[in-house]
């Protein structure tokens, strides 16, 4: 984990060097980078998961759990714009298909195209619940 603080004094934390290292873990360091944490429109549905025994084990070769647990890390620490994406994807880790996994992909393909990320107070700001529900009570009992 990096942290810089800038001259404002804000500071800034990132793992770009953790995302790197992931990235070419998975070999996904020369992938396509994408815009969005999954693909717009898509929705993951159980009857994606492998049916057949030649299917799931195919699929026990894939380090599709590991894959999830390197984002929940990022996810964690600083990059909490991954949060729904690695929720939908954990439903399926006991029995991931195909297509759960090329979601996976994805996934890191967007982590590849945000790979310069940061969080600092303002982003957790925007990301925090309870502030959320704080003005929204405030509002609601003026």
């Amino acid at each position: 984990m990096h942290i810089t603080q800038n001259k404002n004094g804000d500071v800034t934390l990132t793992q770009k060097a953790y995302s790197k290292h992931m990235l070419e873990h998975f070999k996904m360091n020369h992938c396509a980078p994408t815009s969005t944490p999954l693909p717009p429109g898509s929705s993951l549905l159980i009857d994606d998961c492998p049916t057949i025994s030649q299917e799931t084990s195919e699929m026990a070769k894939t380090p599709y759990r590991e894959a999830l647990g390197s984002l929940m890390w990022l996810q964690v620490a600083t990059r909490p714009d991954l949060t729904y994406a690695v929720n939908i994807l954990s439903q399926f880790s006991h029995n991931p298909g195909r297509f759960h996994w090329n979601t996976l992909k994805h996934t890191l393909a967007y982590v590849c195209h945000k790979l310069h990320s940061a969080i600092s107070p303002s982003i957790i700001h925007r990301f925090s619940r309870s502030q959320w529900l704080r003005k929204a009570l405030e509002k609601t009992f003026r």
